[in-house]
């Protein structure tokens, strides 16, 4: 009986231990899962946070790549209109310089012509006088 009884008692233990341990088994597995969808969000919120930092990395190395784009275009114009200006600062010293030279023939035109007449003047009033003598002396 006694024999009995403590079999029993053991029967009791070995059916209280084997439920104990199916209580921790299901209490790991569900640690087990909530750590592991842990874990994923963790992953996921780390993939979401690094497709931010390339989306922000490749948005800047636009703008970069723009604003240098705009500086070379803007040197390009500047050296174009430093060009223009050279070339037509050129134009106008050469316009000025023939503007200067045929001033200068044409005053030097009217000068001979001046002088062309005065001696011509001079030739009819030496006539005049002349004629004038001629006829005072009548």
């Amino acid at each position: 009986g006694e024999i009995a009884d403590l079999q029993s008692q053991l029967r009791k233990k070995q059916s209280g231990n084997a439920e104990k341990v199916k209580q921790l088994e299901q209490q790991l597995n569900q640690t087990k899962v909530a750590d592991e969808a842990k874990l994923q969000a963790l992953k996921d919120r780390e993939q979401e946070a690094e497709a931010q930092l390339q989306s922000k990395v490749t948005a800047s190395n636009q703008e970069l790549s723009d604003a240098q784009a705009q500086v070379a275009t803007l040197q390009q114009q500047l050296q174009q209109m430093t060009n223009a200006s050279k070339s037509s600062s050129g134009r106008l010293d050469n316009q000025l310089q023939q503007a200067k030279s045929e001033a200068t023939q044409s005053e030097q035109a009217l000068e001979d012509k001046l002088q062309q007449l005065n001696t011509t003047d001079s030739g009819r009033i030496a006539d005049l006088q002349s004629q004038l003598r001629e006829k005072q002396s009548e």
